[in-house]
């Protein structure tokens, strides 16, 4: 089973002490090459991709064909 979690729920899950560890030891074994990183994506539905084509036309005062 797969939990997906919203930024706010992220946030203040640890202490910041707790987090700066974590992310150094993250980096170090980054370093090592024992780990990888990629990059997080934003779960997005067909509405929300829609408002964000429609925002970027008129941005770009252009047309959406999406």
């Amino acid at each position: 089973m797969v939990l997906v979690l919203k930024n706010d729920q992220m946030e203040n899950l640890l202490p910041m002490s707790e987090e700066i560890d974590a992310i150094e030891q993250a980096f170090r074994e980054l370093g090592q090459g024992k780990a990888m990183n990629a990059p997080r994506g934003a779960a997005e539905n067909a509405v929300e991709r829609r408002r964000r084509a429609i925002l970027l036309q008129q941005h770009h005062g252009t047309q959406c064909r999406a």
